[in-house]
């Protein structure tokens, strides 16, 4: 199979990054620059593709083989990655995400759609998704994850972070997870550990919540407090059944400030 190589000579320079349009490639792409690059028009691949510098694709994007970026990739289309792919830096994507084989992110991800990984995940920071999501091997997040529909996660899964998901998830292998988001029960942000919740940004035990609002007239709350309270209630049974939290969590209320939620 043929490689292609772009190099400065066959850019467009615009100063802070080079530029060169979209196209397909009937073989492999090989990108040796010095500087960002941004290809304005979507990008067809049929072998693999290996990148120096940072990308950024002003449409779609498909790569048969495999991909790897030393900087970070913005795509402003969807992706479609046959084999595995590695990226140094952060990941945006604006449309949905497949990748057949292992994905590595050593910075942040965003995927605005769904995602679907045919390999395990690794995740060095935080990971938003705006679809559903599915891991057919293990997922290892070092930070926080959301995911805004439902998840499966076909190994097992470990969230370094907290984790919020908006609608079902399903976790075939083991899971541990250092705390969860309860999402759209009141007002107020509700984190909840093994051991502890946080309601806003007071962090108690979940005997401290108990012995709290027992010493309350509940009949006197108004609506935001009774909805408060139900909150707590919510992540009291959710903290009693959930099995994936993980034993060794502590709440750290100074990386509260952290969930975009």
């Amino acid at each position: 199979m043929t490689t292609y190589y772009i190099r400065k000579k066959d850019c467009k320079d615009n100063g802070l990054s080079y530029e060169i349009k979209g196209g397909a490639y009937n073989g492999n792409l090989v990108i040796d620059l010095d500087k960002k690059l941004v290809v304005n028009g979507s990008q067809f691949i049929a072998g693999f593709n290996i990148c120096n510098v940072d990308q950024v694709v002003i449409g779609d994007q498909e790569v048969d083989g495999y991909q790897e970026v030393k900087g970070s990739q913005d795509i402003k289309g969807r992706q479609k990655i046959g084999g595995h792919q590695e990226i140094m830096g952060f990941q945006f994507i604006d449309g949905h995400q497949k990748v057949g084989g292992y994905q590595c992110i050593h910075g942040c991800q965003t995927v605005d759609k769904d995602q679907s990984i045919g390999g395990c995940q690794e995740i060095e920071s935080v990971q938003i998704i705006g679809g559903d999501q599915t891991i057919c091997g293990y997922q290892h997040i070092e930070d926080f994850q959301s995911i805004n529909g439902s998840q499966e996660v076909k190994g097992s899964q470990t969230i370094e972070g907290y984790q919020k998901i908006n609608e079902t998830q399903k976790v075939s292998g083991c899971q541990s997870v250092f705390s969860k988001v309860l999402a759209g029960h009141c007002e107020e942000l509700v984190v909840f550990t093994k051991q502890a919740i946080t309601i806003g940004d007071t962090t108690k035990s979940t005997e401290g919540w108990d012995d709290f609002y027992n010493k309350l007239e509940k009949k006197d709350f108004t609506i935001e407090e009774n909805q408060t309270y139900k909150a707590f209630l919510m992540a009291k049974a959710a903290q009693s059944i959930d099995k994936g939290l993980a034993d060794y969590a502590i709440l750290d209320p100074s990386k509260m400030e952290k969930i975009p939620f």
